[in-house]
């Protein structure tokens, strides 16, 4: 059974598949909406998705704002900054799969 958190983050690949084949189709308030879907996933199964080589997208209720977790650096991020970064920039796109065991990686930062 698939989580709510994996069928958004399913979909967003999905509809950033479908739309770099077509760059005629407009995808961004597509990827905006399952952004704002994805605010909605409780605190607690977070990292919403992960990136390649290494990272994770998460967010932050109390900032309202998602943060990009790379290596040595936190990105915080509005909604329509990571849909620019995702749609325009080709940035955070969540990878082929999402890895269930970096539960509870949030507390390990400062």
């Amino acid at each position: 059974m698939t989580s709510r958190k994996e069928a958004l983050a399913e979909r967003l690949r999905e509809t950033i598949a479908v739309c770099s084949r077509d760059e005629d189709l407009p995808f961004w308030g597509e990827v905006f909406v399952l952004l704002h879907e994805m605010k909605k996933v409780p605190a607690g199964e977070m990292p919403l998705y992960e990136l390649e080589p290494a990272g994770e997208v998460v967010y932050d209720r109390q900032r309202r704002s998602f943060i990009v977790r790379v290596p040595d650096m936190d990105i915080v991020m509005k909604d329509a900054e990571l849909a620019d970064a995702i749609v325009k920039k080709g940035l955070f796109r969540p990878c082929s799969g999402i890895s269930p065991g970096r539960q509870g990686a949030e507390g390990s930062r400062g």
